[in-house]
């Protein structure tokens, strides 16, 4: 599916782990970690969370992907490695750590994003365009759609112009953050 000029493939359904019923299972995780230093939570650390589950066994990739409801683009990210942003201690299974400031926040964003809208009944698919230029394709998406679910840095990174600059068969984008 071609979106803001880039050709993005199925990658996996996305579920969640249901109950005896087939209620989307949800659970908390800050209660789980001692917090000895007095960490306060992050705005989405009380959860509630869900354990996702994938459709399909994704490749360590980096690229661009999107989270789709019913085929509408809810949001767009960027990784260096696509198995292991879906995979556990990422958006998958919220580890106790990245409930409190310090923590990876859109974690806990994204996962709490997933599970409503499971629970909703929506339909959702994660989409891919791989890339090892994604947050160049991030932001020329995210420009183009305004999705729902702004990435972490859509307000400081994506006003900013980038300058790309080539170092060997890399490319470094600056003016991104």
């Amino acid at each position: 599916m071609r979106l803001a000029r880039y050709d993005f493939v199925e990658a996996a359904g996305i579920d969640a782990l249901r109950d005896d019923a087939g209620a989307v299972a949800t659970y908390t995780a800050h209660e789980r970690f001692a917090n000895p230093n007095g960490l306060p939570l992050n705005p989405y650390g009380l959860g509630p969370f869900v354990r996702l589950e994938l459709h399909a066994q994704l490749p360590p990739v980096p690229g661009t992907y999107r989270v789709t409801r019913d085929g509408d683009v809810l949001y767009v990210g960027e990784t260096r490695n696509l198995a292991g942003r879906w995979g556990r201690r990422n958006y998958a299974v919220i580890d106790p750590r990245n409930c409190y400031r310090g923590g990876q926040s859109t974690n806990c964003r994204i996962n709490n994003l997933i599970g409503r809208e499971l629970s909703a009944g929506n339909l959702l698919a994660l989409r891919l365009y791989e890339t090892d230029e994604p947050k160049v394709v991030e932001r020329d998406v995210y420009r183009a759609l305004r999705p729902p679910v702004e990435p972490p840095c859509a307000l400081n990174c994506f006003g900013a112009t980038v300058a790309a600059t080539a170092v060997g068969t890399r490319t470094l984008a600056t003016g991104l953050f």
